[in-house]
């Protein structure tokens, strides 16, 4: 994509929740997988929220990544499966993680098939679902180190500009 010339370029590691599928093309678990995007632009502003119980700062950022072959759109509810990256909205577990700059973090693909915690640690009715332990224990274990060890963003919008020349297409994720 063509950007102007003053505008500064960065790189973003994008981490898209991914479907992990077995042989059988069944759903076997799930991650994220780690994209890094060279030659993006992220522009940064702050407002403040005034409310009833005081000042409410909020950093908004506005992120245009250049289109590429190897993007998968999910805009039209498709499934993300690995080939390629993506952006997606959504909540814990689902939506897609954004660093600014190049982030080494790599997620563990989480089975389905793993056997549960040898102990269990938290407070789940036994009428829930096994996953349930799993999608906690997975949270715990790889999702809260990685919430803070790095400054990140969620996507809120995801807007796709695809018109006119290939090379002006872009992706511009609001977070």
């Amino acid at each position: 994509m063509l950007f102007p010339r003053d505008t500064a370029s960065t790189t973003v590691t994008v981490y898209s929740y991914l479907l992990v599928k077995n042989q059988d093309g069944e759903d076997a678990g799930k991650t994220y997988k780690r994209t890094v995007l060279p030659d993006c632009v992220w522009t940064q502003d702050s407002e403040a929220n005034y409310k009833a119980t005081g000042i409410l700062n909020a950093e908004n950022v506005k992120l245009l990544i250049p289109f590429d072959s190897d993007y998968f759109s999910v805009q039209d509810g498709s499934v993300f499966v690995g080939d390629g990256w993506t952006v997606q909205i959504g909540p814990e577990l689902v939506g897609s993680y954004i660093v600014k700059g190049e982030c080494l973090y790599d997620f563990p693909p989480y089975l389905i098939e793993q056997d549960e915690p040898a102990e269990v640690l938290y407070d789940i009715p036994e009428e829930e679902d096994a996953g349930v332990l799993q999608d906690i224990d997975f949270i715990r274990t790889y999702v809260e180190p990685f919430e803070a060890q790095n400054k990140y963003k969620r996507p809120k919008e995801i807007i796709e500009h695809f018109v006119g020349s290939r090379n002006l297409w872009y992706i511009e994720v609001r977070c």
